[in-house]
């Protein structure tokens, strides 16, 4: 929390250790539950918050209880959160956690982070006068359109930038993405995504190529034979593109972890099947605060209390799923501007 506040917890087999680390030393408390009542807790969180069918109430309880036993007495604010999370976790929604203040993803500007020991790359290393590259491609299974709420989606990203590349419906083709994906100084994917192997891959459009043997997917595979050297931040708008498995065995064929290892320093993903009409006012949001000068977690965080503001997106479902990975450092106003 800041430079100046640090807090994290142990969790042993009957017990949760929790430490505070502060200008006045190190404090710790003590709660009395198994390491399996705490798996079972965040196990409870994800499937409450994943499925808009679950009463709030519910949601509540269990994510006051994962509020307490991993959070503890974690003093009401605001501001950053920089979160390790302890893989045994695995996908517990980190925004839907409750502490004194209410829902984290409501009132910190969470950011992920595979190890806080990473130093960071300096914002000074990227090359200036890219271009955001934009793909919605989302072809429906049975008539071969793209779904229309991509199609919007698309088009209330490209609003923001300068200069994009707008790749939807046909267009979206592995050629025409590999193309622009070693310039695009920003990349946003909305459409669909597939788990295979422990990694999500994106639905790109047919094309000769592709129905010779080539790709239909953007994926760990491809965007490691075609770098984003460029890119700042990635945008992955698609069910379950940042979903984790319980475990520490976790390699670089995850497409978060890879778009990391490929020094993208900031990327949005999501944990669970996402609702395709609340991505679009989701993403407006979020775009308008980076225009405004917002990091990425702050402009994510303006845009879950964004949607929170209509009555039918108030459920975690909604809002819970996307996240922030990286380091929370950018400043995207010279690719994206405000109206």
């Amino acid at each position: 929390m800041g430079s100046d506040h640090a807090f994290g917890q142990l969790v042993l087999l009957n017990r949760v250790l929790r430490y505070r680390v502060g200008a006045d030393g190190v404090k710790w408390t003590s709660t009395p539950a198994s390491n399996s009542e705490v798996l079972s807790v965040a196990q409870a969180l994800e499937r409450a918050t994943s499925s808009p069918k679950t009463s709030q109430d519910s949601v509540d309880q269990v994510a006051r209880r994962a509020g307490n036993l991993l959070l503890g007495d974690l003093p009401s604010g605001s501001g950053p959160m920089i979160l390790e999370a302890d893989p045994l976790l695995g996908n517990l929604p980190w925004p839907a956690v409750e502490s004194a203040s209410g829902p984290l993803g409501l009132h910190f500007d969470l950011q992920e982070t595979p190890s806080l020991l990473l130093a960071s790359r300096a914002e000074t290393s990227w090359p200036k006068g890219g271009h955001p590259l934009i793909v919605g491609a989302s072809p429906d299974s049975e008539e071969g359109n793209a779904l229309p709420e991509v199609l919007q989606e698309a088009a209330e990203v490209a609003r923001f930038g300068h200069n994009p590349t707008v790749l939807v419906s046909g267009e979206a083709t592995e050629a025409h993405v590999i193309a622009y994906l070693g310039s695009a100084e920003t990349i946003h994917f909305a459409g669909h995504a597939i788990q295979q192997d422990g990694s999500a891959r994106l639905l790109l459009a047919p094309s000769s190529v592709s129905r010779m043997g080539g790709s239909l997917y953007l994926d760990s595979a491809l965007l490691r034979r075609y770098p984003p050297r460029a890119a700042r931040l990635a945008v992955l708008s698609a069910c379950s593109t940042g979903k984790r498995n319980e475990g520490w065995n976790h390699g670089v064929a995850d497409i978060v972890d890879t778009l990391a290892s490929l020094n993208v320093p900031e990327v949005v993903a999501t944990r669970w099947q996402i609702d395709s009409a609340a991505s679009v006012p989701l993403m407006d949001a979020f775009y308008s605060g980076l225009a405004k000068g917002l990091t990425v977690p702050q402009a994510l965080t303006a845009a879950r209390i964004s949607l929170t503001s209509q009555s039918r997106y108030r459920h975690p479902f909604f809002w819970a799923a996307s996240y922030a990975s990286g380091w929370g450092r950018s400043d995207l106003r010279d690719v994206f501007h405000s109206f």
